[in-house]
């Protein structure tokens, strides 16, 4: 595996923040560029000491001529100066690509999919970790790659990954892929659906017949794939042969055609199909590790699902809030939706990804009370629901002024639920911090 005497790291986030920390303590030359630094005084404090060297314009990045440049996730492809470093020789790659270079062939399971890879990645590494296995789960998850990928003395590491990270891999290879699903998402950032599927299909590409992939066999996407691994399919709509299946409210594992009774979902915390999925993939996962089944569904029993994802925050005058700011795109907030049978008063809108919303308010029109429309795509959200005949339609400017409006129109019964199908970026840091303030203004009111 090529190695290289000298690295740059664009952008500074929480990935390029861990590649700098576990690149520095290597010999290697690491610099570091960030549009948003401009000089010295603008350096993070907690990388400031590693002596890396900040580069401050991009004519100073152009100048270095480097042959490797790690992207931070995050950055457009399109970005001027990444095409200008690719046009000039660089190979670039992403913080999966770099960790696994300098560290190579440890032990991975990697989870990807349009929704509910984080609330998997949770529960794979619960598992782990119950079933005796060390692990820790990092990624897009909110804990840097690099670093753990570089450093880990765990047996395993559960790693979240993103279609941004899996867009520039190139010899990485989980021992373990899990796919969860493939929806069109992040059009802004890949161009088409097409791209954007190959990205998480990357995932696979060096995968050989040692390695598995726990693939959903309901997604049309994932349902055909071939490839000289091995394949482990999860389903609710089929009894299948060889994986994990949903059938009359029960969990089966079937091997060769013969299926076993593994859990009943009426023992399950967290709730709705969509969730029914993850556990699947958990449980495909144990089984590939032969973890005690006993243990396994303990674990599974006790989970109580992963913050900003359908998250109850509080009843109020017999109205029930729910947190789900990780519902980041259309698909995610309508399995969302489905999970209750209330009427719901919902926050939509945020970053614009270019999101089609109707597909989404078609599904929802028997359940959704009021809008709340919000952020950048507030208006294509105010003017799809008109056109499909919603009435109680409100424009909100920030999150305390529908939280205000929601606390006045709601009754006994309903539900007021943040799953905006946007991202968050323009109004808030990131959805942890658009749930946090969800959270905060529905544990104020009196």
């Amino acid at each position: 595996m090529e190695k290289y005497n000298d690295i740059l790291i664009i952008g500074l986030g929480v990935s390029g923040k861990a590649a700098v920390t576990a690149l520095s303590k290597l010999k290697i030359k690491v610099y570091a560029y960030d549009d948003n630094i401009k000089n010295i005084s603008q350096i993070p404090e907690d990388i400031s000491n590693l002596g890396i060297d900040f580069l401050f314009s991009p004519e100073m990045v152009m100048d270095k001529k480097f042959k490797l440049v790690m992207k931070s996730p995050g950055i457009n492809p399109n970005h001027i100066l990444i095409q200008n470093l690719k046009n000039a020789g660089a190979k670039i790659i992403s913080d999966l690509e770099l960790g696994y270079k300098y560290k190579g062939d440890e032990k991975l399971i990697c989870i990807t999919g349009t929704n509910g890879k984080t609330t998997t990645t949770v529960l794979v590494n619960d598992i782990l970790n119950s079933g005796g296995i060390s692990s820790n789960a990092v990624g897009n998850i909110g804990v840097g790659a690099v670093f753990e990928l570089i450093n880990t003395t765990k047996d395993f590491l559960v790693i979240e990954c993103s279609s941004f990270q899996l867009d520039d891999v190139d010899l990485f290879k989980p021992n373990i892929s899990v796919i969860m699903n493939i929806t069109s998402d992040h059009l802004d950032y890949h161009g088409t659906t097409e791209n954007y599927k190959n990205a998480k299909l990357n995932i696979l590409k060096n995968l050989n017949k040692k390695d598995y992939a726990v693939l959903n066999f309901d997604d049309k996407n994932l349902k055909e794939l071939r490839g000289d691994y091995n394949k482990i399919f999860i389903s609710t709509l089929e009894k299948i042969e060889s994986g994990v299946y949903l059938y009359d409210g029960k969990i089966f594992i079937s091997e060769k055609g013969v299926s076993t009774e593994y859990l009943d979902t009426k023992d399950i915390y967290i709730k709705g199909v969509h969730n029914y999925y993850n556990i699947m993939a958990s449980i495909a996962v144990a089984e590939i590790l032969k973890l005690d089944r006993e243990i396994v569904k303990e674990t599974i029993q006790n989970f109580q699902g992963v913050p900003h994802r359908l998250q109850f925050v509080r009843l109020h005058n017999g109205v029930s809030y729910y947190n789900d700011s990780k519902g980041t795109n259309s698909d995610s907030t309508m399995k969302a939706i489905a999970s209750f049978d209330n009427p719901l008063i919902i926050f939509l809108g945020g970053y614009d990804k270019k999101e089609d919303f109707t597909e989404l308010l078609n599904m929802g029109k028997d359940k959704i009370k009021a809008i709340l429309a919000i952020g950048q795509t507030k208006d294509q959200v105010v003017n799809k629901a008109l056109e499909l005949g919603y009435k109680n339609i409100y424009e909100i400017d920030n999150l305390e002024e529908g939280i205000n409006i929601a606390s006045k129109i709601s009754q006994t019964g309903d539900v007021v639920l943040l799953s905006p199908a946007c991202a968050s970026w323009g109004m808030f840091k990131n959805f942890e911090e658009r749930g946090n303030k969800f959270i905060q203004l529905v544990e104020e009111l009196k």
